[in-house]
């Protein structure tokens, strides 16, 4: 899985986690309404299974949520995500040797 595909997915696990608190709903009650067993959804909620479309749609679907705003939620965070990523890169490569961070300042 690229960093992109893997820093997704985390977002949409996080996206669910959220909207299970927002609905004020156990782990239990998640699971009866969506069908998954119990061991599935921690191996996948973790990361260390894949998190299918047909998870993805059980889960919100049993939240009450459409399943592409929670994609599209969790595209929108890694995108932010990975902007703040893009921008502490740079910062860090900017200031890397007091020369370079002399030189930086002194630019127009």
């Amino acid at each position: 899985m690229t960093e992109k595909m893997a820093a997704f997915t985390d977002q949409v696990i996080q996206a669910l986690e959220n909207a299970r608190l927002d609905a004020r709903m156990t782990v239990n009650e998640l699971l009866k309404k969506s069908g998954l067993k119990r061991s599935s959804y921690f191996r996948k909620m973790r990361g260390d299974t894949e998190l299918t479309t047909g998870d993805i749609d059980k889960l919100a679907r049993a939240l009450g949520r459409d399943p592409m705003l929670v994609l599209a939620e969790a595209a929108e965070q890694a995108q932010v995500q990975e902007s703040i990523n893009n921008i502490l890169e740079m910062a860090a490569k900017r200031g890397d040797t007091e020369a370079e961070q002399e030189a930086y300042e002194e630019m127009p």
